[in-house]
């Protein structure tokens, strides 16, 4: 069987900055409709996400604004609702991948060493991810 990947630009430049989504965006209405679509039965297309840098950042945080308003954003809620959405506008065809550096970061991942963002990345379903240097931060015990 081929597989036909289309990537579909998730651009999470860090997990913290991601605004909370309360409705349905079309996440993939930049990509071109041809990226989705193949005359062969045997392709199937897929979105792949990647994420990189999440330090810890599960909790969305808050922040001011030029005009002095504040914005609470980011954290675990928002990266599990674009990536919801985005299985749903690709029935379920995503791959999500990570590139490291997924602990250390924020006091709700330190002082459990990390065991909190492995727990929301196997919830997100986390199909593979890389070490980075900081999962290296809490070192084994001897």
């Amino acid at each position: 069987m081929k597989v036909w990947i289309a990537w579909a630009f998730l651009i999470l430049v860090s997990c913290s900055h991601a605004p909370l989504i309360d409705s349905k965006p079309q996440i993939l209405s930049s990509v071109p409709e041809h990226a989705f679509q193949s005359s062969d039965p045997h392709h199937v297309t897929i979105a792949v996400v990647g994420i990189n840098d999440f330090h810890g950042n599960l909790l969305p945080r808050e922040r001011k604004l030029a005009d002095g308003s504040t914005l609470r954003s980011g954290g675990a809620p928002a990266l599990a609702s674009m990536i919801q959405i985005l299985k749903n506008e690709m029935n379920g065809q995503v791959l999500i991948v990570d590139a490291g550096d997924e602990f250390q970061g924020t006091p709700e991942s330190n002082e459990v060493k990390g065991e909190s963002v492995v727990h929301f990345f196997n919830l997100l379903g986390v199909h593979a991810a890389s070490i980075g240097n900081h999962e290296f931060d809490f070192r084994s015990e001897e």
